[in-house]
């Protein structure tokens, strides 16, 4: 939920020419707040710094539809600053035997359908429907940051501008995995917050989905820490706990390594049976 300080990486780029004479981009990964960040700056009641194509150093930016756009997942947008920029993206092959070939992006073959869905979802919700989600959005995670503060043992991190809420404990007996595993089906409730590391932490996303449901997350956050603190040694056992404690003290070279075979169990196909005759 915190927002760069593009301006700030706009200024090194600017001194960097003015001293140097070096030409340096500067991309913005817009892709998680993309259609939400723009919609908010216009509420008078939020301060979300700037990060767009307003900052003249700012030369591309990205922004994923599937997320707060609305939209199926497998499009996104990637945006340029300058016509020039754009067409350095462009693949060509004048050359091909199979024709001239020419593609805007890397993939060559892309989905129409899920573009065009794109497109109706975003002419059915047109600005005012952005705006409108973008404000429920936003007084649901203000809801939840309030609500954490109030909360013995636990802070809201960073002092988010926008719906990302992350979360930590401040008391050495409470295990924030724990408290994790709690708000889901460990502890009776539905939500399904994600585990963080480094340092250990928990945090919400908040969507559409959640409009209205910030006192009830508040209510069972609380419930969450008190079940946790009165049930440690249950909780200690609970494999994701687990799992996350432990990479806290392993060294990341092997916590890679296993992640890799993870993976690698993923592509495995299951042994042929040797048919019995």
């Amino acid at each position: 939920g915190v927002v760069d300080n593009v301006e700030g990486a706009a200024m090194i780029v600017r001194e960097m020419k003015q001293s140097r004479g070096y030409t340096i981009g500067l991309h913005v990964d817009c892709c998680l707040g993309g259609f939400l960040a723009p919609f908010v700056r216009q509420m008078p009641e939020y301060k979300v710094p700037r990060f767009d194509f307003s900052i003249p150093e700012v030369t591309s930016i990205s922004a994923d539809t599937h997320k707060y756009g609305y939209s199926p997942k497998g499009t996104s947008v990637l945006m340029f600053s300058s016509r020039e920029l754009r067409r350095q993206m462009y693949f060509t092959a004048p050359q091909w035997t199979g024709g001239i070939y020419a593609t805007p992006t890397m993939a060559g073959s892309r989905p129409g359908g899920v573009i065009a869905a794109t497109w109706a979802v975003m002419m059915h919700l047109g600005k005012k429907g952005y705006m409108e989600a973008s404000k429920a959005i936003m007084e649901t995670a203000e809801t939840i940051k309030k609500g954490v503060d109030s909360i013995p043992g636990l802070e809201v991190m960073g002092g988010p501008e926008l719906s990302v809420v992350g979360i930590r404990s401040t008391n050495p007996d409470l295990n924030i995995y724990a408290v994790g595993a709690a708000m889901g089906e460990d502890g009776g409730h539905e939500w399904e917050l994600n585990l963080l590391q480094n340092p250990p932490c928990i945090h919400i996303c908040c969507t559409y989905m959640h409009k209205g449901q910030g006192p009830k997350f508040v209510k069972e956050l609380k419930q969450s820490v008190d079940h946790v603190l009165q049930n440690k040694e249950l909780y200690a056992s609970k494999s994701k706990v687990a799992i996350y404690g432990t990479t806290q003290r392993v060294p990341s070279s092997m916590v890679a390594e296993l992640s890799k075979a993870y993976i690698d169990a993923l592509f495995k196909l299951p042994e042929k049976k040797e048919e019995s005759s």
